[in-house]
C-alpha cells in the first residue's frame, strides 16, 4: 500500500505533482510459511517534513527542484468533466 498526496505544479496548469507520504508493507509468505499474522512494516516519508521545509528556505537552489515541473512523479490532465478524467504520465 502506497500513500501519495495530489499538489498543483505552479508552472504548469495542467500538471499535478504527486507527493509519496508513506509505504506499508504487510508480509505473507517466507520461506514457503504463512506469517501474514506478523505486524505491517511501515515507512512515514512525512516524518521530519516541517524541518526539511525550513531548510529548503536556507539553502540555495532546494525551492527551485522542489516546484520543478519535470520532478519525477506527476501526470498531466488532458480532459477533466464531471463524469471523466483522461490524464498522461511521463514523457509523451
Amino acid at each position: 500500500e502506497v500513500t501519495t498526496r495530489a499538489s498543483e505544479r505552479s508552472s504548469s496548469p495542467n500538471r499535478v505533482g504527486l507527493v509519496f507520504e508513506g509505504v506499508k508493507l504487510q508480509p505473507i509468505e517466507f520461506f514457503g510459511q504463512s506469517v501474514s499474522s506478523l505486524p505491517p512494516l511501515s515507512v512515514d516519508f512525512t516524518f521530519g517534513q516541517g524541518i526539511l521545509d525550513q531548510v529548503v528556505s536556507f539553502v540555495p537552489g532546494l525551492d527551485e527542484l522542489r516546484d520543478n515541473e519535470d520532478a519525477p512523479g506527476y501526470f498531466d490532465v488532458d480532459y477533466l468533466d464531471d463524469e471523466l478524467l483522461i490524464i498522461r504520465q511521463g514523457p509523451g
